[in-house]
Order: C-alpha cells, then structure tokens, then sequence
C-alpha cells in the first residue's frame, strides 16, 4: 500500500494572511492529504478548514504549536508572508519531528535565524523548501535544457529587476528579490561575491535612512539599488530596483 503522507497547513489571518496561498498546492496531490489546519483568527480556521474540506470540530485549530502537538504531521506548510515567526514556526516544526517544511518566503529574518532553521532541520533529518516555485515552470525547464545542450551557446550573464512599485528598493529587494536571485542561483550557481550600491534620493544611503519593514521584515533601506554577483558557475548577475519605475 502507498504511503499517504500527512501535511498540516499554518497561516495568520491578523498578520500576513496565507501569503501566496501556497497550502492549496497541497490540494488534489496524490499521496499527500492535509489533516489540520492552524490561524490566528476564527474566520481563517473556518475558511482554511472549507479549502481543504475538514471537518471543523477536530481539524481546526487557533494554535499552531498544539495542532503540531496533537497531530504530530509529516509536512508543515508554513504561509504567512509576514516573517517575524518563521524561523520559531519552521524549528518548532522540526524539533516535532516533521519529516518536510514547505516556508513561504521571505524566508526569515536575519543569517541568525536561517543557520538556527537549517541547524533544527539537519539535526532532525527535516527537509526544507521555500515557496520559489519559479524554477520548476514549464518555460525555466525548458530554457535550462537548452542551456545544458549548450544550444544557446555560454550563459555570460544573468539580469533582473524588482517589480519597482512603492516597494521599490530595499523592500523590493526582500519581498520580489527571493523569486529572481533564486533563478540566478539555478542557472548560475551559489553566488561567490558581491558588490552593490544602495541609495536613497540619489545619494548613499546613511544609518538615519533605515526604518523597520513591513510584515516582519527587519531593518531595511534605500530607494534604489544595484548589485552584482560573481556565480560558481561563472556567469555574472546583476540586479537592480528603483521605486516607482515600474508601469503605473
């Protein structure tokens, strides 16, 4: 008989809500059923619940750290886009024993907390994935091959920019910057350095610039911003974001 496995979903609907919605890729997934889910707030358990057809009476739950305590899942979904819990949220869910993290990203707040996660995840055998779900499309598959066929000739250079809205900038950087740098990554290889230029109102930025994120972010600065990355895999990257350069 197949092994089903057992996936309880976490979200905050006072704080981030279910980010991207990235329970619902649980949904319909031969060999993975959800069996609990967890939020802040009344109305996200019920309408959690409805997504994934549970029943509400046992399923639901106000509390994360219980429903990992009573259901002991094999996979956690992590959802909220807002970060100030992710790292406590993904160690806790290792240190139960969870045999799988699914995170959305940003991923958590500080180098600090990602050696804490990935600490807690090698030392239960836990695997981790975040939610950048752009190199599994179609079109990447399909370019990266291409690549690996070597007919498109020598990738030299790797180039993206933030969505530049009102976010423009350092946030940008933090909320869009995860999908494109892991592209870089994917085609590139781990970055082996760095150079970058942060601005704000066409000068560098200065230690009176910064200003708390939204969302859980942390400390962030600057309206504009251009970095360069040497890859392993010897292509360069570059990115760069400017607020309201975008489409308006």
């Amino acid at each position: 008989m197949n092994e089903v496995l057992r996936a309880a979903v976490i979200g905050s609907s006072s704080s981030g809500g279910w980010g991207h919605n990235i329970d619902e890729l649980f949904i319909g997934v031969p060999g993975l059923h959800t069996v609990a889910v967890a939020d802040d707030m009344d109305t996200g358990v019920t309408q959690a619940l409805s997504r994934h057809r549970l029943a509400q009476t046992t399923r639901g739950f106000l509390d994360w750290q219980k429903m990992l305590s009573d259901i002991k899942p094999d996979i956690v979904a992590i959802c909220s886009r807002n970060i100030q819990n992710h790292a406590e949220m993904a160690i806790a869910s290792a240190e139960a024993g969870v045999r799988g993290i699914f995170m959305e990203k940003p991923f958590v707040k500080s180098v600090t907390e990602a050696d804490a996660v990935v600490s807690a995840c090698e030392e239960s055998n836990t695997k981790l994935n975040l939610a950048l779900v752009n190199r599994y499309c179609p079109t990447i598959t399909a370019i990266w091959e291409l690549i690996a066929d070597g007919k498109l000739g020598t990738l030299l250079e790797l180039r993206a920019r933030g969505k530049e809205d009102i976010r423009g900038g350092g946030e940008d950087l933090w909320v869009l910057g995860p999908h494109v740098l892991d592209l870089m990554v994917h085609f590139g290889g781990a970055p082996q350095w760095c150079s970058a230029t942060v601005t704000t109102n066409g000068r560098p930025v200065a230690p009176n610039d910064f200003i708390t994120g939204p969302e859980g972010l942390p400390m962030i600065a600057g309206d504009c911003i251009t970095a360069s990355f040497g890859l392993a895999d010897g292509p360069t990257g570059f990115f760069a974001s400017t607020r309201e350069a975008g489409l308006k």
